[in-house]
């Protein structure tokens, strides 16, 4: 079992930036969308977005994270998705993204393709009803890593899912864990729980666990 700390998306996201890459030798023109130089650009919706991937991760089991507009299936080769995260930025947000930037983005989004079957996941600062400052979530995977289409839907984004089970929420704080324990290192959308980890994180939710989830 490994455990992970996972923040619901609140809009499109940051800025993250992976190692460096050479634009010029993906083949941009050769894997496209077939409508990247569409000047009807199709623009999704972040309105509510937060309700939605609660009510989806408490009503349906789906854990939902972002950068995730259609054809991002983490699944595919790295080099294939940079390409099509690169052009589907394009169309979808009317943005420019270098590859260094695309890949700071899969490097996060990649832990979601280890998450398996009976692994913890902690949502800092998430109730059912929303975010909340004295709460947070605690699930457990009950199927791993899919991609679902949702180039029909007016949220288009959020198509990265767990199916998550065991949905439980805590109040802070609870023994010796309180909103800090998800600071640093948990800076980004998704990251496990390492042992090494400073201030004896990993025993405490461990300990948390067997105490208050099992």
């Amino acid at each position: 079992m490994k455990m992970w700390v996972f923040r619901l998306p609140t809009g499109p996201g940051g800025d993250p930036t992976g190692g460096a890459c050479d634009r010029n030798k993906l083949n941009i023109s050769e894997i496209s969308l077939g409508e990247k130089n569409s000047e009807n650009k199709s623009h999704t919706s972040y309105d509510n977005c937060l309700t939605f991937t609660v009510e989806e991760l408490f009503k349906f089991g789906n854990l939902r994270q972002g950068w995730s507009i259609p054809t991002l299936d983490l699944r595919l080769p790295e080099d294939v998705w940079l390409v099509k995260y690169i052009l589907a930025a394009k169309k979808y947000w009317n943005i420019e993204v270098g590859c260094e930037a695309a890949r700071g983005r899969r490097d996060i989004l990649a832990h979601m393709l280890n998450m398996k079957k009976g692994d913890i996941i902690f949502l800092p600062k998430i109730s059912k009803n929303g975010e909340s400052k004295s709460n947070f979530t605690v699930a457990t995977v009950y199927d791993p890593y899919f991609f679902e289409d949702r180039s029909q839907e007016e949220i288009k984004d959020f198509a990265h899912v767990i199916k998550v089970n065991a949905i439980k929420t805590f109040p802070y704080p609870i023994d010796d864990i309180s909103d800090a324990i998800f600071g640093a290192p948990f800076m980004c959308a998704v990251e496990p729980v390492e042992e090494h980890y400073a201030n004896n994180v990993y025993h405490r939710l461990k300990g948390f666990i067997n105490e208050h989830y099992r």
